[in-house]
């Protein structure tokens, strides 16, 4: 009878120790990949955190440039009341100068925009400045083309410059969206009258 072959004893352990090796490496490669994945997590999480700490500056930087502006603008309303003209003129560019252009993406920034624009516009004309009147409420009708007091302030400017074909065009635009506006009426019957006078002559 023959007798059945057994490994060498030597054989065994170098099988097991090469398990154990491997066993080990693929160990330490899953805890490398998990300690790099965490890693970019991490690197993940503070790159968003620092987005969303940045979007929060500049929403903030947003709201103190609005309110100063509209801090100014609310001053410049002061001085227009008293008949202060030059200086309402004066506040309301100061506030348009706070208002940048992400400011001016807000619905808050727009609204304060528009409205500098338009109280300046009435300064000008009460310092018989009928061009830079007609520029700032030009510069509204850009954002809102239906905004019928930029339309009737623009048409007093072109009346002013002479241009009454062009003021009878928006003061009848601005009547049509403000049918019961009598100022407006009154404005384009008196530009009317004085082209049938000057058909006339």
């Amino acid at each position: 009878v023959c007798a059945r072959f057994s490994p060498p004893v030597s054989q065994h352990l170098t099988r097991d120790m090469q398990a154990e090796r491997e066993k080990t490496a693929s160990a330490k490669a899953a805890k490398e990949a998990d300690a790099a994945r965490l890693k970019r997590e991490a690197a993940t999480d503070r790159e968003e955190w620092k987005a969303e700490r940045a979007e929060q500056q500049a929403e903030a930087k947003v709201t103190t440039r609005v309110l100063q502006a509209e801090g100014l603008k609310d001053r410049a309303n002061g001085k227009f009341k008293q008949g202060h003209y030059e200086e309402a003129m004066q506040g309301y560019t100061r506030a348009l100068g706070k208002l940048s252009d992400e400011t001016q993406r807000t619905e808050s920034g727009v609204l304060i925009r528009t409205a500098c624009l338009l109280n300046r516009a009435a300064c000008a004309l009460k310092l018989q400045q009928p061009e830079s009147s007609a520029e700032d409420c030009s510069a509204v009708l850009e954002m809102d083309s239906t905004n019928a007091k930029a339309l009737y302030r623009r048409g007093l400017a072109f009346a002013a410059m002479q241009l009454n074909d062009a003021a009878v065009a928006d003061l009848s635009v601005a009547s049509q969206l403000k049918p019961d506006d009598s100022a407006i009426r009154k404005q384009i019957a008196k530009l009317k009258g004085v082209q049938a006078a000057a058909v006339e002559q």
